[in-house]
């Protein structure tokens, strides 16, 4: 005889406890294939929002004095991080990350060699964010700029 046969209360403790468990895990796997679909569509829709998101900086030159004239640049703080923008030319803007892919170390705009350079280990990138000189190997994401300082940010 076993000990559930000579002992009734704990043959029913033990079943109470395996029913418990049963229905436990039931409800939860229940609650789980209710929630997954949503919580798939939410993330795959909030990853197809992202994939496609756009969004536009509008910089305002009476509030940013050294973009208005030409060779000036600054760095603005947006929703994709800190971008470098740049008045390459009349009518021209160019826009590139302000974080060096080598250290992350915040790069500047030299006007007079029309790149960007990092000063502490003087990497230099192309208006367009490429490698021009190393140590740097991975190129700066650039952003769509505007002829009237609009950048347009694509964020990933």
């Amino acid at each position: 005889m076993s000990d559930n046969e000579t002992n009734p209360r704990r043959a029913f403790l033990g079943r109470s406890a395996a029913a418990t468990g049963g229905i436990v895990l039931a409800l939860s796997g229940v609650a789980a294939a209710d929630e997954a679909p949503a919580g798939a569509e939410n993330a795959a829709a909030k990853a197809d929002l992202k994939a496609n998101a756009k969004v536009e900086t509008v910089l305002k030159l009476d509030e940013h004095g050294d973009l208005a004239k030409i060779g000036g640049s600054e760095i603005v703080d947006t929703a994709a991080g800190k971008i470098i923008v740049a008045h390459v030319a009349a009518d021209k803007y160019v826009a590139c990350s302000a974080i060096c892919t080598h250290k992350g170390c915040e790069i500047g705009y030299a006007h007079d060699d029309q790149q960007f350079v990092c000063p502490c280990h003087f990497a230099a990138f192309a208006l367009d964010g490429t490698v021009k000189r190393g140590p740097a190997k991975k190129n700066l994401k650039s952003y769509a700029a505007g002829a009237t300082a609009v950048v347009t940010l694509k964020l990933d």
